[in-house]
């Protein structure tokens, strides 16, 4: 899965953010995959300075789930997580939220070094 923002990276420097967290035994991987496409149409991608975001699925025996988005800036990716986690939230992200649980998720966040 993948969104494509209209808004162009300026020379080339963006924050890639990775989260992962272990999918929770009560959701297919499936249904998960359709919840999160959710959360990046009505959520995500409508952020300010959002880029592009990719979701996929380990492949081994440890179900985990990861999310690479690109952020113009490290203030853009701080305000997106404000946002996800305030009661104005869509009901899409609320179900996201409450889907994942107890699960920790592990964020990374790196700049962008390349051409």
């Amino acid at each position: 899965m993948a969104y494509e923002s209209k808004a162009a990276c300026s020379a080339n420097s963006y924050i890639i953010e990775i989260s992962s967290f272990k999918l929770p035994t009560s959701l297919s991987p499936e249904a998960f995959a359709a919840l999160d496409k959710r959360v990046e149409e009505e959520f995500v991608s409508n952020q300010s300075g959002f880029i592009s975001r990719d979701s996929g699925i380990s492949v081994d025996n440890e179900p985990r789930w990861v999310n690479i988005v690109k952020w113009e800036t490290l203030l853009d990716a701080d305000e997106n997580i404000y946002q996800f986690t305030q009661a104005s939230a869509p009901a899409s992200v609320k179900e996201y939220l409450a889907s994942i649980g107890a699960e920790p998720v592990e964020l990374k966040r790196y700049q962008h070094t390349g051409p």
